[in-house]
């Protein structure tokens, strides 16, 4: 069995790893936000025991913590607007509101393509 002093210790080596904050940066912003998504508001305990996901720009700015969903979800929202498909998704207009003013207070997530359609990297 892990202790909790081990997870904690790789916990906070991974968030500095991943996103150069520490577990107590973590904390700070999950206090702030009251232990809520930033999106859909749950609370991190309704999260299937699932910490809060730390989301980021894909220039590496973090813009606040989310739950596993919203940030799944955001993360193909954001794709889908930067290919120029967000017509071809058909979710309800409240949930596409939703990240809009997400993106619209938070930032975009600054695409950064490697590989182009022509499969050549760049």
């Amino acid at each position: 069995m892990i202790s909790d002093d081990h997870y904690y210790k790789k916990r906070d080596v991974y968030l500095k790893k991943t996103y150069n904050i520490s577990l107590q940066d973590y904390y700070k912003m999950s206090d702030e936000q009251h232990d809520r998504c930033l999106i859909c508001h749950q609370h991190e305990s309704d999260s299937l025991g699932r910490p809060l996901r730390v989301d980021h720009s894909k220039d590496g700015k973090i813009r606040g913590l989310l739950c596993n969903d919203c940030n799944s979800t955001l993360g193909v929202y954001e794709w889908r607007k930067f290919l120029g498909r967000v017509n071809e998704l058909d979710w309800p207009k409240e949930s596409i509101n939703k990240f809009e003013s997400y993106i619209q207070e938070h930032g975009d997530a600054k695409f950064i393509l490697t590989h182009y359609p022509d499969g050549k990297k760049r």
